[in-house]
């Protein structure tokens, strides 16, 4: 034997001797493979088989025996090294020859680790107590929690509390008898490179700074030039008409310039928008037990009109906000209550009204005196006003105020008269 050839049986032995120690050798006990097995029978699947297999369960990984598997086929697919296969005939022991499996049985492959079940606390008995009878001591018997520091309190807030919300005081609009100087504007946004106009929470800059007595925490109101206001009655100017778009907060105020968030927007907020400061409205506590005045009488106090209806409406019901000719010059103060109604008898033009009996099928010859005479008392009539519902004024400025509809028998028009109570 030449030098070389003893050299390579030298390495083969050696790895050999390598592989004998790192993979699992067979059993001892293997028996011989001889002939096949007899004495098959039909399982409940229907395949023939000399053995009768286990239940596994569901959570068992399991290969269904296909022709021509063998052990040492399967231990190299599923533990990735022919030699393990003694491992899988030790999970199978209802298989008493390896060399002979039969398609259709079943081989476990992995069995199942079991988990300790966690344990579930028994249910808390059940106690019957009185009955609660009030929250506060509903609260007193619960327990307190792990992270609790102080008790929970709980705001019932009624929603029928205040006349107007922050949407009517702040974000309706405003009258002004002369025209309102402004030098305070939004001149930027941070989006505005994606969007024309801004809404709650967006971040917008002003062109005006510390030097010009801006500071962090101021707010604002904003404001946008709407156009003139005229009584629709006698046509007379009453003010100048400005939109009120909601409020901005400033947060970073620069030498000549400041960062605002729009806090309040009940319109869409442009640039050039003009800004003023804002100004806080107490808020007026609704009379609950108050009723409308259906038949009340003129008692003398400041009349007026509804001059402009919010959004430019024609007509308002209850909720609706209105603009009337009467202010703080008139001695018009907020919470007031105003009556509205509308005026007929000698008030109105002739035949404005329904004539009952215009299309009346009656025979003249028969009354032929009727007609005259019912045409002279309606000619001559007076009747009390119509009262059509109230407003709460919410605002007030020099000559004009803000109200909201409080009540409304029927629409209320540009136009209509209202009273003081």
């Amino acid at each position: 034997m030449s030098k070389i050839a003893k050299i390579v049986l030298l390495l083969s032995l050696l790895t050999a001797v390598a592989v004998s120690q790192t993979v699992q050798a067979p059993a001892t006990n293997v028996p011989a493979q001889g002939a096949p097995l007899k004495n098959l029978s039909k399982q409940q699947d229907g395949h023939w088989s000399p053995y009768t297999a286990p239940e596994f369960g569901q959570e068992a990984r399991v290969h269904v025996v296909q022709r021509g598997d063998t052990l040492w086929d399967l231990a190299r697919q599923y533990l990735n090294n022919p030699y393990l296969w003694p491992q899988i005939w030790e999970l199978n022991t209802y298989i008493t020859n390896p060399h002979w499996i039969y398609p259709g049985d079943p081989l476990l492959i992995e069995q199942p680790k079991l988990v300790d079940r966690p344990e579930v606390p028994a249910e808390p008995e059940v106690v019957t107590e009185e009955p609660v009878e009030s929250m506060g001591a509903l609260k007193r018997q619960l327990p307190p929690t792990k992270f609790e520091r102080k008790p929970l309190d709980l705001v019932v807030k009624d929603i029928d509390t205040y006349y107007a919300t922050d949407y009517e005081l702040y974000g309706t609009g405003r009258i002004n008898q002369t025209p309102m100087v402004f030098d305070t504007f939004i001149v930027g946004a941070e989006d505005e490179n994606i969007q024309r106009y801004f809404d709650e929470g967006e971040i917008v800059y002003i062109n005006k700074g510390m030097r010009q007595n801006v500071s962090p925490g101021q707010r604002f109101s904003i404001l946008r030039s709407a156009g003139e206001i005229h009584n629709p009655v006698t046509n007379a100017f009453v003010g100048y008409y400005y939109l009120e778009l909601g409020t901005l907060k400033v947060l970073i105020a620069h030498d000549d310039k400041a960062i605002a968030q729009v806090d309040l927007a009940t319109r869409a907020v442009h640039i050039g928008d003009a800004l003023v400061p804002f100004q806080e409205t107490d808020k007026l506590v609704r009379d609950k037990a108050r009723k409308p005045q259906r038949f009340i009488e003129d008692n003398g106090k400041s009349t007026g009109n509804i001059v402009y209806i919010e959004d430019s409406l024609s007509i308002a019901g209850s909720g609706n906000v209105v603009y009337l000719n009467l202010g703080r010059n008139q001695n018009v103060a907020p919470g007031q209550i105003c009556t509205v109604y509308r005026v007929e008898g000698k008030y109105k033009q002739t035949d404005e009204f329904y004539p009952s009996n215009r299309y009346d099928s009656y025979k003249e010859k028969v009354e032929p005196g009727f007609k005259a005479a019912s045409h002279a008392a309606t000619v001559k009539r007076e009747i009390p006003r119509i009262i059509l519902g109230e407003v709460v004024i919410i605002q007030v400025f020099e000559n004009t105020a803000k109200a909201k509809v409080i009540n409304a028998r029927q629409s209320l028009d540009l136009g209509n008269y209202i009273q003081l109570q």
